[in-house]
């Protein structure tokens, strides 16, 4: 049963989420974009453990998954904004690092990797040989 002031059980957040047929990914409607750190924010009140958590954290939480200190939670589908417990992974950051580079995702947009190259070239920062 989803309260006013908080989250209670699993189907509540999902009952809060847009739900995209592509994927099964959850998107909290409630989300809060900050132009400061050009990010967006969500912590959400979960009412049975009386603190706040953020959106990954909470769907772990309400999933039924144990957390200790020090773990981090990140997104296995790609999107930023999901928040679907069975898209989320649990570990330690050096976990996090050999998931995310097994899966291909520190390498960055080409396009943004060859303009990021072309202005090291051009201010003079990188001495490369002819060859």
């Amino acid at each position: 049963m989803s309260t006013r002031y908080g989250i209670r059980t699993l189907s509540d957040l999902r009952d809060r989420c847009v739900i995209t047929s592509r994927g099964d990914c959850w998107t909290y409607r409630q989300q809060v974009y900050r132009p400061r750190t050009q990010q967006w924010d969500c912590n959400i009140w979960l009412s049975d453990l009386q603190r706040t958590e953020t959106l990954q954290r909470a769907a772990w939480l309400l999933a039924g998954r144990p957390l200790t200190r020090g773990t981090v939670i990140w997104r296995t589908c790609g999107n930023d904004h999901c928040c679907n417990p069975a898209h989320l992974q649990a570990g330690t950051r050096a976990d996090m690092g050999a998931w995310l580079a097994a899966a291909g995702r520190l390498r960055g947009l080409p396009e943004r990797r060859a303009i990021n190259r072309r202005n090291r070239l051009a201010s003079g920062g990188v001495v490369l040989s002819d060859e």
